[in-house]
């Protein structure tokens, strides 16, 4: 039986340096399918949405950890663009393709996004100490604030 109050940390295969570009692109694809059919980024959206409306004098800063391909961080643009707030958006992921073909998304969509590809230490450092008004990562599809 599986123990879901431990944490079971196995390394992510598409962060794998070997992994098969083809292979990765098609993986990138099916959570682009997924993270539309889902409407993730919607149920992300709600909470940032309330924070950016508390704070109007501020622009906010939202950090999406492990974005993969940038899915989920481009439709947050998106949605936040379409109502008018002033909210960054970054994103960073291990792998340079995903870092890539988010960049490249993000370019073919006109939206304002960075994406980056920060050593595993700087994840850890970067989310623990960056001065980012939200975290998100849609592999824990929530907000967090710091």
């Amino acid at each position: 039986m599986v123990n879901l109050k431990e944490r079971n940390l196995q390394p992510e295969w598409m962060d794998d340096p070997g992994i098969d570009p083809l292979d990765h692109a098609e993986a990138l694809r099916g959570l682009q399918r997924i993270n539309g059919l889902s409407r993730a980024a919607s149920s992300l959206f709600a909470p940032i949405r309330a924070l950016a409306r508390r704070l109007p004098d501020r622009p906010l800063r939202v950090l999406d950890l492990a974005c993969g391909g940038g899915d989920n961080t481009l439709a947050l643009a998106e949605l936040a663009r379409r109502e008018g707030l002033n909210i960054r958006f970054d994103g960073c992921d291990l792998s340079v393709q995903a870092v890539a073909v988010a960049t490249g998304n993000a370019v073919a969509r006109g939206l304002e996004a960075n994406f980056s590809r920060p050593t595993p230490s700087a994840i850890r450092c970067q989310a623990a100490t960056t001065s980012c008004s939200a975290r998100c990562s849609s592999t824990i599809s929530r907000p967090t604030t710091p």
